[in-house]
């Protein structure tokens, strides 16, 4: 099969939820690269912001002839991120939030790996900074760095599924694996991964710093709303279930131990949502019911099997005991 013709050599996706804020900061930061701006894309979809989000996207699509502009309905980031994908251009996609950004002269190293290893997936680092403005390192993995990893190999030695920003993909194996964004839930990011990584052929981790991630409480997936941490923690409930799922639709040669891993991993996952109910105290005691018996309804409670390390798979006994 001849390699697709790509326009641009990469597409950056920012979908935008009230950012009016920040999302000039953000976009400017694209264009902190090495790169022309023939040679890539920055695709802005409007998620239904209610500030001046969408009228500053078009100011900003006045200043570079790149930047692509669509609207919608508020329906979510995973939404933002699919419509996206189909509107992209470029070779290899980039994601970003529409409060955070890139750190300058970063993207190029992380597209050179891309390149020179024909990766699928190739995982940079980032920078965490709190509301007070403290930063730390964030999305370390536990693998060794520059080494071209298989997808199941990398999931079998501990890979996190982190966030999407921390990541270039090839567009091309999102394509040819018919991979898409949940767009029902929060944390679709981690959901995504789950479903991308053992599809993988090539992967790399490195240790370049490409991100700044800013926790400020508002923008595309980030306010605390009761409403919205009822979401998060049933979303935590659909993607256990989902990683239950997903192996056994996979054609590899690790099947069994991707099937035996996620479960695994889902076990894991629920028993941090209950330690978390036992401790939240922003939440009715009708709420934390509602959340045990959806985990019972999807067969995710009592907990059966280990998970993923010695300590979580004693708390899933002791948790089983205190709600039997």
């Amino acid at each position: 099969m001849a390699e697709e013709a790509f326009m641009k050599l990469f597409s950056i996706i920012i979908p935008v939820y009230n950012a009016e804020a920040y999302l000039e900061e953000c976009v400017d930061s694209c264009y902190k690269q090495d790169f022309d701006e023939a040679d890539f894309e920055v695709i802005l979809i409007n998620d239904g912001s209610t500030d001046d989000s969408l009228a500053l996207m078009y100011q900003l699509a006045l200043k570079h002839d790149n930047i692509v502009c669509a609207s919608q309905t508020n329906k979510g980031q995973g939404c933002a991120r699919n419509r996206a994908i189909g509107m992209a251009q470029g070779k290899y996609l980039f994601f970003c939030d529409s409060d955070d950004k890139f750190i300058e002269h970063s993207l190029g190293k992380i597209i050179t790996l891309m390149e020179k290893y024909s990766l699928d997936i190739c995982c940079s680092m980032g920078k965490v900074y709190d509301a007070e403005g403290n930063s730390s390192l964030g999305w370390f993995q536990p693998l060794p760095l520059f080494v071209v990893y298989n997808g199941c190999d990398a999931i079998l030695n501990g890979l996190n599924f982190d966030s999407v920003c921390s990541k270039c993909f090839l567009k091309s194996f999102i394509q040819t694996n018919k991979l898409t964004f949940n767009e029902s839930i929060a944390h679709e990011d981690s959901l995504f991964n789950a479903e991308a990584s053992p599809l993988a052929e090539k992967m790399m981790f490195t240790d370049i710093c490409t991100y700044q991630y800013n926790w400020n409480g508002t923008s595309t997936d980030r306010s605390r709303t009761r409403q919205k941490v009822m979401r998060g923690l049933r979303s935590d409930i659909i993607i256990a279930k989902a990683l239950r799922r997903i192996p056994y639709g996979l054609n590899i040669e690790a099947k069994d131990k991707i099937i035996d891993n996620y479960q695994k991993r889902s076990n894991s996952i629920i028993v941090s949502l209950f330690l978390r109910l036992l401790f939240r105290d922003d939440l009715s005691k009708e709420d934390k019911w509602q959340l045990r018996q959806l985990a019972s309804k999807e067969e995710l409670f009592p907990f059966k099997g280990k998970c993923l390390s010695w300590k979580t798979t004693i708390l899933s006994k002791v948790l089983n005991i205190l709600y039997s």
